[in-house]
């Protein structure tokens, strides 16, 4: 990790810190932080958009951030993200692979599933 990279992680970790230690709702549910990304986005609307955009490398600062509390140290701590933008939502046959990079928010009800599946061949 160069130099410029260190200090940008840094940068959004003392954010996610900033945020969740004025966090008035701070939703804890057993060990699963209930992560509100609407009022995120009323304390840093750049950061909210980056989370939207790249959750894959949001989502490991946002747990190096978690890893400062003791919390994190006496049990595994899961997010989840809730009352994300309805511009991200979607319907779970409208999903594409265009959304495998995104933060979506999935709608519908599963009636059936056939044997056929896609092959995913990279995903994280």
């Amino acid at each position: 990790m160069s130099e410029q990279d260190f200090n940008k992680v840094s940068n959004q970790m003392s954010i996610y810190k900033t945020y969740l230690d004025n966090d008035k709702k701070n939703v804890w549910k057993g060990s699963t932080y209930k992560f509100n990304v609407m009022d995120f986005s009323k304390h840093s609307p750049e950061l909210a958009d980056i989370l939207i955009e790249e959750p894959g490398e949001q989502i490991k600062v946002i747990y190096l951030t978690l890893a400062e509390y003791d919390l994190y140290k006496t049990k595994k701590i899961t997010v989840q993200f809730v009352n994300i933008p309805k511009i991200q939502d979607r319907r779970i046959n409208r999903l594409r692979t265009k959304n495998f990079n995104e933060l979506v928010s999935i709608m519908g009800v599963v009636m059936s599933r056939t044997h056929v599946f896609g092959h995913v061949l990279t995903s994280q």
